[in-house]
């Protein structure tokens, strides 16, 4: 048993046929993986995502580096005994609140505590404490 199963296709029973239809038409497909603890680790997970990306390249379709499951949240809850808990791990998609490279507007205009339909964009940017 695992804690949590691995997924029998991650893009749903029918996620080959759904990608190479897609191929077909012309659409670019590429597969991106999430590796737990990273690529190279020794893991049922693992395992089976190599599983996967071999069906995957079979019709040609193409693979990034894919990213690494950080251990946060339910990883960490569930799936914390792959990984070494005296190591520092740190998300790729974490951002240094005092350097901001990128933000989001919410559909709703929200954006830093502000939204832009009542402040000016920049003045929210000004006003940003993180």
């Amino acid at each position: 048993g695992y804690p949590i199963p691995p997924a029998e296709l991650v893009v749903g029973p029918f996620g080959g046929e759904f990608a190479a239809e897609l191929k077909r038409l012309g659409v670019w497909v590429r597969v991106h993986p999430a590796w737990l603890v990273g690529r190279g680790h020794d893991n049922p997970y693992n395992s089976r995502t190599v599983e996967l990306l071999s069906v995957f390249e079979s019709m040609g379709i193409p693979q990034s580096d894919g990213n690494v499951i950080i251990p946060t949240g339910n990883v960490l809850k569930y799936l914390g005994d792959y990984y070494d808990m005296d190591k520092s791990y740190t998300s790729l998609y974490e951002e240094n609140p005092m350097d901001i490279q990128a933000v989001c507007v919410e559909p709703d205009g929200g954006l830093l505590g502000g939204n832009i339909y009542e402040t000016n964009i920049l003045d929210i940017l000004d006003r940003y404490v993180p």
